[in-house]
């Protein structure tokens, strides 16, 4: 990535497009005919990360983009980024917050707060997938460390997709 410019290539190394993004690139992810690019829109400010994803979809030899806002919790910074297994863009901060951006919805909605279901603070969840279609996410839960070891070999868990309601544990809320 050179002066912010992105070469998009196929599965068999044909180059599809070249697209620039606004700022320092973060990282980016793809799905079928979709890409996500998250980059730096600012510079952090009192700690806030200014991070912003812009989503490209191929169509042919047509191409869209869009940009969209990143929701990041307050000094909280991009852990995970990619889809979901209905192509939903989604989001990991680094307080475990787990927000995916529905198309038709056009805003992130927090989704899955994995720091509840880490035993101590240090302990944090390697997403490795979100299955909406079963309202779940997949990942490795690391004691102390933001990364799995590979020894002993990590053991994938799942965790359910639980919106953040005001009061979780009361019966109104596990209506809604």
């Amino acid at each position: 990535m050179n002066n912010y410019i992105v070469r998009v290539c196929s599965i068999y190394g044909t180059q599809r497009a070249v697209v620039s993004v606004p700022g320092t690139p973060v990282t980016m992810t793809a799905a079928k005919n979709c890409l996500l690019i998250a980059y730096h829109s600012a510079p952090p400010r009192n700690g806030d990360q200014c991070i912003n994803v812009r989503q490209f979809r191929f169509q042919g030899m047509s191409m869209d983009s869009k940009d969209i806002s990143c929701a990041l919790g307050p000094e909280s910074t991009m852990s995970w980024l990619g889809f979901s297994d209905k192509g939903t863009p989604a989001i990991l901060d680094s307080l475990g917050m787990l927000y995916m951006y529905p198309l038709a919805t056009n805003t992130w909605i927090p989704f899955c707060d994995t720091s509840k279901h880490m035993k101590s603070p240090g302990d944090k969840f390697f997403v490795t997938t979100v299955f909406e279609t079963y309202q779940a996410v997949g990942g490795i839960k690391c004691k102390g460390c933001a990364y799995p070891g590979l020894i002993p070999k990590p053991t994938l868990c799942e965790l359910p997709l639980e919106p953040a309601f005001a009061e979780p544990s009361t019966e109104k809320s596990q209506w809604k």
